[in-house]
């Protein structure tokens, strides 16, 4: 009986802890858009329990794009970028979680908007913007992709996915952030993920006065009370007065190291984080710019 009583224990307590583990799912878009926009949220996180999974996804992980940018598609100048993109991501990563075995780090490898051949309006992190409106065939493609990945994200239990609100809509911000929100809306209640949006950076501080934009735009298609906030402080790094983010950006990032990027990473103290209600995937009306095509076509 004895033994009984101790076996249920062990049982009841494997099964808590496994109640309590969660996965967090870190969508970058680029290679150094996960330190940029979530370091606040990143380090509040107990990196100590070996139970979490902490998984940093990068999307568009082939690039020609460097600061002083060259406009070149050979061979060399993309393996040379994607190697060295992919090389202080990870490093800046790492020193971010405080350990190689504190997360994972996968590149599904889609091309960025250079390597698209994609054009638009420059943002303020030197990209190229654009919406639904802007897509050939290629973003088309890239989003249906993109969807498939999520749909597979977002069926998994105890789980937190964090994507960027697309503040300054670069394209690739664009489409990563439709493509989450369409996966969740397929899903509906089939979705079990949490799904919580944040700031991207530089382009929020650098334009304080379109910062509430997208998530607006994100609030006006769907229920009352269905996007709340979190904030999170972002840690100064030990030594200096600087915080984790505008220090790990400048030590770690030098192909896409901009002096345009240190006046708003030094303004940038806190993170704000919208936090998406589950109970409402199913009910997000389709972007205003989507023409009514199948591949972005959601609520009516």
């Amino acid at each position: 009986m004895k033994l009984t009583s101790t076996l249920i224990s062990l049982s009841a307590l494997l099964l808590s802890t496994n109640i309590q583990a969660e996965e967090y799912r870190i969508i970058s878009p680029h290679h150094d858009d996960a330190l940029l926009v979530f370091s606040g949220y990143i380090s509040s996180l107990n990196l100590t329990n070996e139970s979490d999974e902490r998984i940093v996804d990068v999307m568009f992980g082939a690039s020609n794009y460097s600061t002083n940018h060259l406009d070149v598609l050979t061979d060399k100048r993309v393996l040379t970028i994607t190697k060295a993109r992919y090389a202080e991501d990870y490093d800046a990563l790492t020193d971010l979680f405080t350990g190689w075995d504190k997360f994972r780090f996968r590149s599904y490898g889609y091309y960025d908007a250079p390597l698209r051949k994609y054009v638009g309006d420059v943002t303020a992190g030197g990209g190229p913007a654009g919406t639904f409106r802007n897509f050939r065939q290629i973003e088309i493609d890239t989003f249906n992709m993109m969807v498939h990945n999520f749909t597979s994200i977002l069926q998994r239990e105890n789980c937190t996915l964090l994507v960027p609100i697309a503040n300054g809509i670069h394209i690739d911000h664009f489409m990563t952030k439709e493509a989450v929100i369409t996966a969740a809306y397929k899903l509906g209640n089939q979705a079990k993920c949490k799904i919580k949006f944040g700031q991207d950076q530089p382009y929020t501080d650098a334009n304080p006065q379109n910062v509430n934009l997208e998530i607006a735009e994100l609030k006006s298609r769907l229920p009352d009370g269905a996007i709340t906030e979190e904030v999170y402080d972002i840690p100064l790094e030990p030594g200096t007065n600087e915080t984790i983010k505008l220090n790990k950006f400048k030590k770690h990032y030098v192909t896409q190291y901009d002096t345009g990027y240190i006046g708003p990473l030094t303004s940038n103290l806190r993170e704000v984080v919208y936090v998406w209600d589950p109970a409402t995937y199913g009910q997000v009306k389709s972007h205003r710019h989507c023409d009514g095509s199948s591949y972005c076509r959601l609520a009516p």
